[in-house]
């Protein structure tokens, strides 16, 4: 365990899209379980989450998406973070050989609200790809500017990289945040895709046993 307040709050995230033939759906999912209990142990990394595609507006969009939230991007890579990635066994060659996936360490540049920590289960994730740095920052500064009044969702937050491009992930229930997840949608001109959770648990839900 790493021995991080609860309420602290991470500031990075690790964004997985995944591309993966049906057939091997479940033997994936099976792995990936172990897999993100096994990252769970490492300090510093914070909560494991994957998600399956509900529907997208990229025909190109990936089937799955994991997100890890971490204390510090140099986690992701370090001989602890590869070690327990392996202490379950590694990923079959048949699947590892049609896997296609993109990573990418970001930045937490905007959350609302501020005390999203500890983070509150839902069942469903909306994600914006948000191009220009310019459409980025702006919705930076309005996201700054929202009040508990002004939506019910459970959690906004703006991720960003060194490229031009950010990711806006919208947590929320089936009948809240319509207005907030509506208004982006109309107004970014972002690809947006909607993804069902299907995996969710955080460091101190691990068993210490398995460290």
């Amino acid at each position: 365990m790493d021995g991080s307040a609860p309420d602290t709050v991470p500031a990075w995230a690790l964004v997985i899209s995944t591309w993966l033939p049906t057939e091997f759906a479940e033997e994936f999912a099976l792995w990936c379980d172990t897999h993100h209990r096994g990252l769970l142990t490492v300090p510093g990394v914070r909560r494991a989450r994957r998600f399956e595609v509900r529907s997208g507006s990229s025909a190109d969009a990936p089937d799955l998406l994991v997100t890890y939230e971490l204390d510090d991007p140099s986690i992701v890579g370090s001989e602890r973070w590869r070690e327990r990635g392996m202490a379950h066994g590694a990923l079959p060659s048949e699947i590892a050989e049609r896997l296609r996936t993109e990573v990418r360490p970001m930045g937490m540049a905007a959350v609302y609200p501020s005390s999203w920590w500890p983070p509150e289960p839902v069942e469903l994730l909306d994600v914006f790809t948000l191009a220009g740095t310019t459409r980025i920052d702006a919705l930076v500064d309005a996201v700054a500017r929202l009040t508990p009044d002004d939506d019910r969702i459970v959690t906004l937050r703006i991720l960003r990289d060194e490229s031009e491009s950010a990711l806006v992930l919208i947590d929320h229930r089936a009948d809240e945040g319509r207005n907030t997840i509506d208004l982006l949608t109309d107004a970014s001109g972002a690809h947006r895709s909607r993804w069902t959770v299907v995996f969710d648990e955080s460091a101190a839900e691990v068993d210490p046993t398995d460290a």
